[in-house]
Order: structure tokens, then C-alpha cells, then sequence
């Protein structure tokens, strides 16, 4: 199954900008200029960091991980960030159902552009749906096999569109405390710690770490969010 969500109309009163009946999944985006000022999609940000939309702010310059590569380092995101959320159920053409909440970590005016963090829980559709709190461990997968899906995108402030270089996160813990079985209105919490993103290709069904790739460090982030009309 090809991941979607339905567009939400709240990003429109941030930005000034309207969004369309649908909002394509990362993993179905196409490119918008190889990424943050950066060449093949990479953050252009060394020595400071991303600085956080609603008191998310970078700490330091980015700390050594493995391999030898420097993460850049990102310090709290606050559920201030977090935008847009809701509950996709599944129906008789899907396999999956999910909950997703969208935050903003920058976002450019000038230039249309924004970098989003999606926090998707996904779960097999008819089966059983979850119970909360639900704990989670990231570990290293894919965007397709993914549960707990935690991403950092490019996209356009409307988020009809986003960058195939993006951002997987391939570590790091956390729960969802809450989520609403109704696409018309609910709410949908939780939060994570020590999130480790690894650059990531999601164009043309490559679903694959980029070779030699960057990666960001979030060292915590929170969400609760509620919806009326879903996304």
C-alpha cells in the first residue's frame, strides 16, 4: 500500500497558504531543489543548528556519532510546534491505518519552503487497533515496514509538496499516550527522546539511507494535538 494522508486546512492559517484535497506521504513527494540549501538534500545549518518555529531551538553545533559523521544537534521541539493532526482510517482498498501529527522545525516564507517533522503510529487494517499508553523503540527500518514512523521533510509551506531527501529516524524511544479512532474529531499525544535521523532517500520507490548521508539529533519532542474534520 502507498502511504497517504488527506490534507489538513491549518497549515493555511500560519502561512497564508491553502492546502489541496490531498498531502503526499514522503515517500511519494518529488524533489524541490536537493533540500535545505543543501546538496542532495542535506541541512546547510553546521555550528548552530536549526533553529525551532514556537521555542524549538538547536543546541550546540551538532555531536560526533558514529562512523565519524557529525549529527546536527537539535534540542527540545515543543508541542507549540506540532500543527496538524489527525487519525486516517482504513477502509476496504487499504492495509493500514495510522495517526499523524505534523510539526514545523523552520519554515521560510520568502521562499515558500518549510522543514516539518511527520510522527506518524501505523497499524494493519482490520486488526486490532491500539491501546494507550503505547512505548515504542526505534531501531533501523525502512519507511515502508515502519510502526512508528518518525520523518523530517522539505516540503512547501502547503505541503503539497516535499523533498525526496529527507530524514528517517533510526533510534531513539518515546510512547503515545492518546489517540481518537475518529476521523472527524479527537486527539492524538505522545513524545520522544534521543531521535536519531538518518538522511534518507524516499523518491522513486528507493526507500534507502543515503550513502554517506548527514543526520540530525533531537533530543526530545512532545506532541497533543486535536482535530475537527481530520486531516
Amino acid at each position: 500500500m502507498v502511504r497517504f494522508v488527506v490534507a489538513a486546512s491549518c497549515l493555511a492559517v500560519l502561512f497564508g497558504s491553502s492546502c489541496g484535497p490531498l498531502v503526499p506521504r514522503p515517500d511519494a513527494g518529488t524533489g524541490t531543489g536537493g533540500g535545505r540549501s543543501g546538496t542532495g538534500g542535506g541541512l546547510s545549518g553546521t555550528g548552530g543548528g536549526l533553529s525551532g518555529t514556537g521555542g524549538g531551538s538547536a543546541t550546540g553545533g551538532g555531536s560526533a556519532t558514529g562512523g565519524g559523521v557529525a549529527c546536527l544537534t537539535v534540542g527540545n521541539v515543543p508541542n507549540a510546534n506540532f500543527l496538524v493532526a489527525g487519525f486516517q482510517p482504513g477502509d476496504a482498498g487499504s492495509s493500514l491505518e495510522n495517526f499523524l501529527v505534523i510539526g514545523v522545525l523552520d519554515a521560510n516564507a520568502d521562499a515558500g519552503l518549510g522543514l516539518f517533522a511527520f510522527n506518524e503510529l501505523y497499524w494493519n487494517y482490520p486488526g486490532p487497533r491500539p491501546s494507550f499508553p503505547q512505548s515504542f523503540t526505534l531501531a533501523p527500518e525502512t519507511y515502508q515496514a515502519c510502526s512508528n514512523c518518525f520523518a523530517i521533510r522539505q516540503c512547501t509551506l502547503n505541503l503539497q509538496q516535499c523533498a525526496s531527501i529527507g530524514f528517517l529516524a533510526q533510534a531513539g524511544s518515546g510512547s503515545w499516550s492518546a489517540g481518537t479512532f475518529d476521523s472527524r474529531m479527537g486527539i492524538v499525544s505522545g513524545s520522544a527522546t534521543s531521535l536519531r535521523y538518518v538522511q534518507w532517500d524516499f523518491g522513486n520507490g528507493a526507500d534507502r539511507a543515503v550513502d554517506g548521508g548527514t543526520c540530525i539529533q533531537v533530543a526530545s519532542m512532545s506532541w497533543s494535538r486535536s482535530w475537527d474534520g481530520g486531516l
